[in-house]
């Protein structure tokens, strides 16, 4: 392995261990927004909430999907990467929109619950680029 895979394995490794136990918690009241960053305790391999769900504040996966993006650059820039660089990148900007999305409903005091966490699938799918930049 070459410095540049190493590197990505690095940061493909940070950003799924900050997915399962960093979080930033962001949430309003009456038009002030408060944050605070959070070790989360629980761990899910996927969690989709789409309309409402039990959580009141909204826990921001920010950090670990800056860190994937790190990685999906880095990986860009070897040489190979098939179908699975576009699956990758496809799932980080559903992630991304989602997270403005949750931010926006924060922001405007409407969030009720709503949440996407995919930081394992996007783990894997690296994985697998890693796997195949390997091969080539």
């Amino acid at each position: 392995m070459d410095q540049k895979k190493i590197i990505a394995a690095i940061i493909l490794i940070a950003g799924f261990l900050t997915s399962i136990y960093v979080g930033i918690n962001i949430s309003s009241k009456n038009n002030i927004v408060l944050y605070d960053f959070v070790i989360n305790k629980r761990f899910s391999i996927i969690d989709i909430a789409l309309g409402t769900s039990e959580e009141t504040v909204f826990k921001s996966q920010l950090i670990s999907i800056l860190l994937y993006l790190f990685f999906i650059i880095l990986v860009l820039r070897l040489r190979n990467n098939g179908y699975l660089k576009h699956i990758f990148c496809g799932v980080i900007l559903l992630n991304i929109i989602f997270e403005i999305y949750c931010i926006y409903l924060v922001f405007g005091d409407t969030y009720s619950g709503q949440h996407l966490r995919l930081n394992t699938v996007m783990f894997v799918l690296g994985l697998f680029l890693l796997k195949e930049n390997k091969n080539s």
